[in-house]
């Protein structure tokens, strides 16, 4: 079920819950923080030699580990300190 379920998560998908989320309350900077946690570093180090400034695209968090990454995104209750995600991942 897991397996069917990430591969139907759309880019789109996780775009609308992280926009849900910060309406919510969870910040920008806590989303940011998990969304690198789950994208690879050869990921983050392109996005971050094109110089491009701000939050990484969640469209990087690769398929297998979408339900992994929403899952988490939902455990995270607004105004959560950024350091305390490693303690919410599976």
């Amino acid at each position: 079920m897991t397996d069917l379920l990430e591969r139907v998560l759309s880019a789109a998908t996780l775009r609308t819950v992280v926009r849900q989320r910060c309406c919510a309350g969870v910040s920008g900077f806590t989303i940011s923080r998990l969304i690198a946690s789950y994208v690879s570093a050869e990921a983050v180090l392109g996005f971050a030699n094109n110089e491009r400034s701000g939050r990484l695209p969640v469209e990087l968090v690769p398929p297998h580990r979408r339900g992994a990454f929403l899952e988490t995104l939902q455990r995270v209750p607004a105004n959560r300190a950024s350091n305390e995600i490693a303690t919410l991942r599976p």
